[in-house]
């Protein structure tokens, strides 16, 4: 289903300059599927239009790691590869961290592993890790075997690698991903795609939601009961059917938007 989504007007521009692909959210609509559109409510922070301003459809639902908030989240581990495919558009640099998140992904729990893209550009270190189940203790390995020159190359590996995920890094920070002490506690991330400003931003009342109301009090619903196998003759309750459809009530009774939802709201 359809849904209108508060946000605030900063992130607003930075969806429609492309630089904002993702909304962040904690609670998921159950009933948002790909190729559902998202209505972009402008709320009043900031100066904002308290009107719906544009639209997109949803791409792709991502569950993050820390689904039940218990942990900051990592947001490097979930968004570099984007980052750098669709963002920087360095493609080559996106498939090495990619491929390093694909190798590793069964072998560890999300949170526990995300350390190990730390040196996803060093290939000593993941041979490494490969081998020994952690990375490179500089202090002890290079004592007891290592060259000068391979000490170097991993040396400038990692600190390259920690470039890319600062890079990455400050701009999940501009696009809204974290929040206070540079912490993440979001469940969820919402792809965009076909994203579209309104060249007049439209009023709540020109939405319509469902009205629960009218639907409890409809004249035309009736109970219905069904007799599956499984309850051996016996009637249970089977929802609601709508004389005049003739079939099951999803109900129909609607109503003018008239208060701007908090996180989000269905809309029919």
């Amino acid at each position: 289903m359809n849904i209108i989504a508060s946000v605030h007007k900063q992130y607003i521009e930075k969806i429609f300059s492309g630089e904002k692909p993702f909304e962040f959210r904690n609670r998921l609509p159950k009933k948002l599927y790909t190729g559902d559109t998202i209505y972009l409510y402008e709320t009043s922070k900031n100066k904002g239009c308290k009107m719906v301003v544009g639209e997109c459809k949803v791409k792709n639902v991502i569950k993050l790691a820390n689904d039940k908030g218990e942990y900051p989240c990592f947001g490097a581990y979930h968004f570099i590869d984007y980052y750098f495919s669709y963002i920087k558009n360095q493609k080559d640099v996106a498939k090495k961290f990619k491929d390093v998140k694909d190798e590793f992904k069964d072998k560890f729990t999300n949170y526990e592993f995300g350390f190990i893209i730390n040196y996803a550009l060093s290939d000593i270190e993941l041979e490494h890790i490969r081998r020994t189940g952690h990375p490179v203790d500089t202090f002890k390995e290079f004592s007891t075997g290592y060259k000068d020159e391979k000490l170097v190359k991993l040396l400038n590996d990692n600190e390259r690698t920690l470039q890319c995920i600062k890079e990455c890094d400050d701009w999940l920070s501009k696009i809204g991903f974290y929040g206070n002490n540079d912490e993440s506690y979001w469940k969820y991330a919402i792809e965009l795609t076909d994203i579209k400003r309104y060249d007049k931003p439209k009023k709540l009342s020109e939405f319509k939601v469902s009205d629960a109301k009218k639907d409890k009090e409809c004249k035309y619903k009736e109970k219905l009961y069904v007799n599956p196998d499984c309850t051996n003759g016996g009637l249970i309750n089977g929802g609601f059917y709508c004389k005049i459809k003739g079939d099951f009530c999803y109900g129909c009774h609607t109503k003018q938007l008239q208060i701007a939802p908090q996180s989000w709201c269905y809309v029919n």
